[in-house]
């Protein structure tokens, strides 16, 4: 890969050391960079950067995931003993030997399946790398709503649901209950947390489904506001009743660099 201008995304102070050291050896590499904390990443990223480099633990990959459109991303955890870093592929004391393997091209690249979301018909801007959430915005209330896939549709009343990727199977998908999928999987998993059932209302029949990510999960809310969110960093999307949420695979995949 030529490596002729890099994206920085970090989380300020708190990234700041690994920050100053990254910077030092991608001068000392020759190679032209931009820094940005990541609350600005939304008017930063485009694709006119060869590689962005994520400087921080998930919630920064996850966050910079959801503007960057098709550029490679390569994720570096700045405190490996404190922070999860499941997509972070490189660390400070391998940054420099590994900036070296892509020149050479000593790299994969694994394609990550996205979600995206529409409200009444309008397309969300961020695409979710691991899940998207969609329930009550208090998480002591009661969810109501119908869910529609897979040509069955069942009214259900829930602590909401999550919808998820391969990748989101690892995370929150996962705590909940959920199913590992192989990590380049294009299927979607829907999982419903907490049903409630009572004599008034039968057990729902729903609940866990692994689905082909071109088919659709549909949600109409019948609660009075509701919560819509991708990957617990994204915008947070207030739903009231009678709003139908629309969540499909993406087209566009997020591209990995990982080291073999």
């Amino acid at each position: 890969m030529m490596l002729k201008k890099i994206l920085i995304v970090h989380l300020g102070k708190r990234s700041s050391a690994a920050l100053k050291k990254a910077e030092e050896i991608l001068g000392k590499n020759k190679i032209e960079f931009l820094s940005c904390d990541r609350r600005e990443i939304s008017q930063k990223a485009n694709d006119s950067y060869s590689l962005i480099l994520t400087i921080g633990g998930d919630g920064t990959f996850l966050r910079t995931s959801h503007y960057n459109q098709s550029v490679p991303q390569l994720g570096l955890n700045a405190l490996p003993l404190k922070k999860e870093g499941f997509f972070a592929r490189t660390t400070i004391p391998h940054l420099e030997r590994d900036i070296g393997r892509i020149r050479k091209g000593d790299y994969s690249i694994i394609n990550l399946s996205r979600l995206v979301a529409k409200i009444n018909g309008k397309e969300v801007l961020c695409r979710a790398l691991n899940e998207f959430y969609v329930g009550p915005d208090k998480a002591y209330d009661l969810f109501n709503y119908t869910l529609d896939v897979s040509g069955e549709s069942e009214f259900q009343r829930s602590s909401g649901l999550l919808i998820g990727t391969a990748a989101g199977s690892y995370g929150w998908l996962k705590s909940a209950g959920g199913e590992e999928m192989p990590l380049e999987s294009s299927e979607m998993q829907l999982l419903v947390r907490e049903p409630y059932h009572r004599s008034l209302y039968p057990a729902p029949k729903i609940l866990k489904k692994i689905i082909s990510g071109s088919e659709a999960v549909k949600v109409k809310i019948t609660s009075n506001t509701g919560l819509l969110i991708a990957d617990s960093v994204g915008k947070e999307h207030m739903t009231f009743k009678d709003d139908v949420i629309e969540i499909t695979g993406s087209e566009v995949p997020l591209k990995l660099v990982s080291f073999g």
